[in-house]
């Protein structure tokens, strides 16, 4: 029987090394979710607010996400995973997903209350 995952620590900006690694164990990532796809955006005002979380059933996850630069404080501005017409952004991961670690993630986005998240 699996434990439950109570509590999930994010870390962010996620550190580039370990962002790519886990985004060369994912086998159904995009380019769009990768470090590199977020200096492009960078290069265009936003600024990398991604998010590491290393949990025990799926592993190291990456949120990919970036914030507007300069328009607001950043404890005003929107967290996006991405801006609209610049791809698809998603969590990439070392495992498969399963639903409590979806859970944990959705529930820490809801607790920095500046995340944008929506379906296509």
């Amino acid at each position: 029987m699996r434990g439950t995952i109570v509590s999930v620590h994010a870390v962010t900006p996620a550190p580039r090394d370990v962002w790519q690694a886990t985004l060369s164990r994912d086998p159904d990532a995009l380019v769009s979710q990768g470090p590199a796809w977020t200096d492009c955006l960078r290069r265009f005002g936003y600024e990398d607010v991604s998010r590491l979380y290393d949990t025990p059933t799926a592993g190291r996850v990456v949120l990919p996400m970036v914030r507007r630069s300069g328009r607001l404080p950043g404890a005003l501005g929107f967290q996006l995973s991405f801006p609209h017409a610049w791809g698809m952004g998603g969590c990439v991961s070392e495992r498969p997903l399963d639903p409590e670690t979806l859970r944990l993630i959705v529930s820490d986005l809801g607790q920095i209350g500046r995340a944008s998240c929506r379906e296509r």
